[in-house]
């Protein structure tokens, strides 16, 4: 995400500031337009707000009023909003504030003291715009790894979802490593992320169509001991950043950080984490690809009923290889990497929308 935030409206020792340099920690692009900018790589210090352009921000986040949040991000047309606030500030709103809640596609963060104030006095505004903070100490947030950070992280990005509409859109899931970046085994390094030929023009592609772009990668490493969470956030904080400067922005990163024995249900080829995405990012699963270079990505494509692709890529050679005696059984489509797979996608968006 690219992130306008409303420093000087942030209590500078708040649970929302913290929670802004883990969001920068996992690879968000952030301008904080005056007050004291935490010195933090991915947060820019920005004095005024003529020197954002358009297009520089897709969400903006404050403290406060919802009028002086929605007019910065009126005049960077952003697409939605997260407002830090309070119950009784919420119910003192009138009607013009109610309009600026609702002129961006807005969602409210409060502490969950206030909860029970909002059930009794704020009516007007639907539950599923409500987000309610993690708790514990305010400090510890800014771990990329902490509760808050997530619940922030996915905030934004089904705030920016549901600025779209109602409808469910067919998304591509995609596998990290060895189909977006080159295979290093349990990569910890974010030197070493290097992104695959054909990715960032085939992830443009989708992205000028507005398809999700969702990252779902097993992540056993973590489990197994090899390298830490905060190591696996600097890596995926590096491939946003690579990607970004490419012209893509990911909608989501969904990982499982269990050893493959560790008994979860998030691990690929299970679809927890894909019916999750699917949710926040309001998804069609029967209509989505799942993408990766080995075959239980293809199988975990067709477990959640849409298309499971195979790419040959990383392991994918040595995979197609495997086919006939796999577990995982034969995938939907095989492709020679990313590109090709999202050319692909569209051509059968297209012909399934032209039909």
């Amino acid at each position: 995400m690219k992130v306008l935030v409303h420093g000087a409206s942030i209590d500078p020792q708040g649970r929302l500031r913290h929670a802004l340099v883990g969001l920068a920690r996992r690879g968000h692009a952030l301008q904080w337009l005056e007050g004291d900018a935490p010195e933090e790589p991915g947060i820019t210090p920005v004095a005024r707000l003529r020197d954002i352009h358009h297009g520089d921000a897709d969400l903006v986040v404050g403290e406060g009023s919802p009028w002086d949040l929605a007019w910065r991000g009126w005049r960077l047309r952003a697409r939605a909003a997260l407002l830090a606030t309070s119950g009784r500030r919420l119910e003192r709103w009138g009607l013009l504030e109610r309009w600026a809640w609702e002129s961006l596609h807005s969602q409210a963060l409060i502490d969950e003291e206030d909860s029970e104030h909002v059930l009794r006095h704020v009516g007007h505004i639907p539950l599923e715009r409500f987000v309610l903070w993690a708790g514990g100490e305010p400090s510890s947030a800014q771990r990329p790894e902490s509760p808050d950070v997530e619940l922030l992280e996915r905030a934004g990005e089904r705030a920016l979802a549901r600025q779209l509409g109602p409808l469910r859109r067919p998304a591509f899931f995609v596998d990290r490593d060895g189909t977006l970046i080159v295979e290093h085994g349990y990569l910890s390094d974010p030197a070493r992320v290097q992104l695959l030929p054909g990715v960032a023009a085939g992830l443009r592609a989708l992205q000028a169509e507005r398809i999700p772009i969702i990252v779902v990668s097993n992540q056993s490493g973590i489990g197994r001991g090899k390298f830490t969470e905060s190591g696996m956030f600097a890596v995926m904080a590096r491939l946003r950043a690579v990607l970004r400067a490419e012209g893509v922005e990911l909608d989501a990163i969904y990982y499982c950080p269990h050893a493959p024995d560790g008994g979860c249900e998030c691990r690929k080829p299970g679809t927890v984490l894909l019916e999750r995405a699917a949710d926040d990012q309001q998804a069609l699963l029967v209509s989505s690809w799942m993408v990766g270079d080995k075959l239980l990505d293809a199988a975990t494509g067709r477990a959640m009923g849409g298309t499971g692709v195979l790419v040959r890529t990383g392991y994918g050679r040595d995979e197609e290889e495997r086919i006939a005696g796999s577990e995982f059984g034969r995938p939907d489509r095989v492709y020679e990497g990313v590109g090709e797979a999202a050319a692909a996608f569209l051509a059968v968006r297209e012909a399934r929308d032209s039909a």
